[in-house]
């Protein structure tokens, strides 16, 4: 079994091997392997089959280590997962955050991409969310044009955090 899922527009995709055509397959095929998933994308996935396909979520995935994408489609969706089920996580793409800001989730990983927080938190919680991962080599924050701001402006928190294997930044704003 592949150790990655990459959706496509009429099915999915198993790495290179395994076309699926339909999310109930896709489930019924990754269920037993989810100890050796390595790669999450959900790309392509409209919200009901997000929501079906999440169930494979619901058990462990020790190896899971990259690129845990949820893209920009699900305003509303909201990842609560327990965070031991994903020890091995050290890169997550938000595409818009749709995971707890203060979620064990986040808490080991090395690269962290936010884009376009619809729900930004206040500077503090993100402030906090940062200084809580230490381990953090990469951080990307990309606001869209219709971003309309946290409540608290940036200047009004002026507070030090230590990242201190933080060694690329990337801020995106209108």
């Amino acid at each position: 079994m592949p150790a990655e899922v990459w959706p496509l527009a009429n099915g999915y995709l198993l790495s290179s091997y395994y076309f699926v055509p339909n999310v109930k397959k896709l489930i019924s095929m990754i269920l037993p392997h989810a100890d050796r998933e390595h790669r999450f994308r959900p790309g392509q996935m409209k919200e009901p089959e997000l929501m079906q396909f999440l169930s494979v979520l619901a058990v462990p995935m020790p190896r899971l280590e990259s690129r845990l994408v949820l893209p920009r489609n699900y305003d509303d969706l909201v990842l609560r997962v327990p965070h031991d089920h994903f020890p091995a996580l050290r890169s997550v793409r938000l595409s818009p955050v749709c995971v707890p800001w203060t979620s064990l989730l986040l808490s080991g990983l090395t690269v962290l991409k936010l884009y376009y927080a619809e729900d930004f938190p206040t500077i503090d919680i993100l402030l906090d969310m940062l200084a809580a991962k230490p381990e953090l080599h990469i951080f990307t924050l990309e606001l869209d044009s219709d971003f309309v701001g946290p409540s608290q402006s940036f200047s009004e928190s002026v507070r030090v955090i230590q990242l201190p294997q933080l060694k690329r930044v990337s801020l995106v704003a209108p």
